[in-house]
């Protein structure tokens, strides 16, 4: 008989840690819509037109704050 009584059993598994949430807070200073469009050269194209158009957004971060540079940029694309 033994002194001490250990259960074995399935050892607990580690939870992931959460991830940190962090907001950001930009001041838009600048925007920029650019737009062009051009005949599709591709043989079996279902469009016969090209477009390509994208946003620049550029500003300044509020928050957080104490980060090296509080310059933003945003490039969004169509695709």
């Amino acid at each position: 008989m033994g002194t001490g009584s250990k259960s074995i059993g399935k050892a607990k598994r580690r939870r992931k840690p959460m991830e940190e949430i962090v907001d950001y807070v930009v001041g838009i200073e600048s925007w920029d819509f650019s737009y062009w469009v051009a005949l599709n050269s591709l043989r079996d194209a279902l469009d016969p037109y090209h477009e390509h158009r994208h946003v620049v957004i550029s500003g300044r971060l509020l928050r957080p704050a104490g980060l090296k540079s509080d310059r933003w940029r945003c490039r969004c694309f169509r695709r």
